[in-house]
């Protein structure tokens, strides 16, 4: 009798051995699902957070323009300050990928 595993593509010499390569095939899937969504949550983390340093990073800047005297009530001066911190941040990464 010739035991075929049609998820592993293979033939096996008993039933035993190809029910134990399928569970640990299966197994395999399992973790590799599991590291993936491990690595996704992480992404979605750091996402997050990078998000919220911006916000905050955003806040103390215009509150130390407004201390220095600086008007940027509008929101043309905030997104025209946005864009330059933006441009200088874009600047300031390929000067470091270079190095």
């Amino acid at each position: 009798m010739i035991i075929y595993s049609e998820i592993l593509g293979k033939q096996f010499k008993t039933i035993e051995d190809c029910l134990a390569a399928e569970e640990q095939y299966n197994k395999k899937l399992k973790e590799e699902e599991l590291r993936r969504k491990q690595e996704q949550e992480r992404a979605e983390k750091a996402i997050h957070d990078g998000y919220e340093s911006v916000v905050n990073a955003w806040r103390y800047y215009t509150k130390a323009l407004k201390a220095a005297g600086y008007d940027v009530d509008s929101m043309e001066d905030k997104a025209l300050l946005f864009v330059e911190v933006v441009l200088d941040a874009e600047e300031r990464q390929a000067k470091d990928s270079k190095n």
